[in-house]
């Protein structure tokens, strides 16, 4: 039985509890705690916790109820523990660069991880989530037949989030940590040629999307940066466009590529009052069956440019994939730049692509950008108007 003394040698010192270890051997060890009462409930927790330790009933939840009904017996708080919903939705609020879309994504990620918990999301602790929740729930996941990216993506979703809990203290592994991604087909955006985008640009002529398919061209912006693109983002002067990226909110510099400039010079000289290069373009949605995806796509057709069918749709989460769309432009941009350069750093430049250091510049190498710019090659003169 734990047993409670003081010091001789301090009288008035905190009480010592004597109680027996789980390998049966006994100890002492200070409450430091000066009222009896109080040391008698910290004495009685160690000593039942090495009992139940003895007896293998000690575990993680049971350490934490045992700690907490001793604080409550001392008038305390007890420890706190955070819920897998409470932590989930804590991480998706301090992620406040997500733009909508994204953000809205990742909150079908975890609502749907949640659901495949099959208790009441609320009860289960995010420490007690491990390996075997997650491969179940991927298990539904190809249930579903979603295509082996999108499961990685969900999987790599909550890799996250687990990852910052185990950084934080919250838990102790990361239950996604020994789970591998699946195998995904080398099935992906073809890059346009030249001459496609000479037909783009021919069949383009007069409308915004000329431009827009130049601009994309040469500098593989996303479709919603090309169409919003302002003059203030351009330097003509010293050849660069610098923006932000809805994606990444983190501000970029490119170099103008010369068929752009050309076309720009030779477009009507915008006023004061019209801030985008794109007007007809900007500010629409980008999905929907008016969206300007689907108005690309139109113009495709019209310049005589056909898709392939990649991957067909499951008929939920996972649409018709094509070889070609507007992303293509981007793919576009980084495949010359490598191919011509051989350069993954520029290549990554020339198209935007984040980097936590190296984009922390402060004086800008505006010949090194210019010229990771001048690697995308000309389209077609016939394709430019002018």
């Amino acid at each position: 039985m734990a047993s409670l003394s003081r010091d001789p040698r301090f009288p008035k010192g905190p009480f010592r509890c004597h109680f027996v270890q789980f390998d049966g051997t006994r100890t002492c060890r200070s409450t430091g705690k000066y009222n009896r009462k109080e040391a008698q409930i910290v004495c009685q927790t160690w000593q039942q916790a090495e009992h139940e330790a003895m007896r293998g009933d000690l575990t993680r939840d049971r350490v934490t109820r045992v700690i907490n009904e001793t604080l409550l017996r001392m008038g305390q708080d007890p420890v706190g523990r955070t819920t897998v919903e409470a932590w989930l939705s804590d991480f998706l609020e301090a992620k406040t660069r997500l733009v909508p879309s994204v953000a809205k994504k990742y909150q079908r990620i975890f609502d749907q991880f949640l659901d495949s918990l099959g208790t009441k999301k609320s009860n289960r602790w995010l420490d007690s989530i491990n390996e075997k929740d997650i491969r179940r729930f991927l298990t539904e996941l190809h249930a579903r037949k979603l295509n082996p990216s999108t499961i990685n993506n969900y999987l790599f979703t909550l890799g996250a989030a687990f990852l910052k809990a185990q950084n934080r203290g919250l838990i102790q592994v990361n239950p996604t940590e020994d789970i591998e991604a699946e195998d995904v087909e080398s099935v992906g955006h073809t890059p346009f040629t030249p001459e496609q985008v000479a037909q783009l640009v021919a069949t383009a002529k007069g409308t915004d999307w000329e431009g827009a398919c130049l601009y994309a061209w040469g500098h593989g912006t996303r479709l919603g940066d090309t169409c919003n693109v302002r003059h203030a983002n351009l330097d003509l002067e010293y050849l660069v466009t610098t923006f932000q990226p809805q994606k990444t909110k983190k501000e970029i510099t490119i170099g103008l590529h010369p068929d752009f400039v050309e076309w720009l010079l030779s477009s009507p000289t915008p006023s004061n009052s019209e801030p985008f290069v794109f007007p007809s373009l900007a500010g629409r949605e980008t999905k929907g069956r008016k969206g300007l995806s689907n108005e690309f796509i139109d113009l495709m057709g019209k310049a005589g440019i056909k898709r392939r069918l990649l991957r067909e749709s499951n008929g939920g989460e996972s649409h018709n994939f094509y070889d070609l769309s507007f992303h293509s432009f981007r793919h576009d941009a980084v495949s010359s730049v490598w191919n011509a350069a051989t350069a993954k750093e520029i290549a990554r430049r020339v198209s935007g692509h984040s980097s936590s250091a190296i984009d922390r510049y402060i004086h800008v190498n505006l010949d090194n950008i210019r010229a990771a710019t001048a690697l995308i090659p000309r389209i077609p003169k016939g394709g430019i108007s002018g």
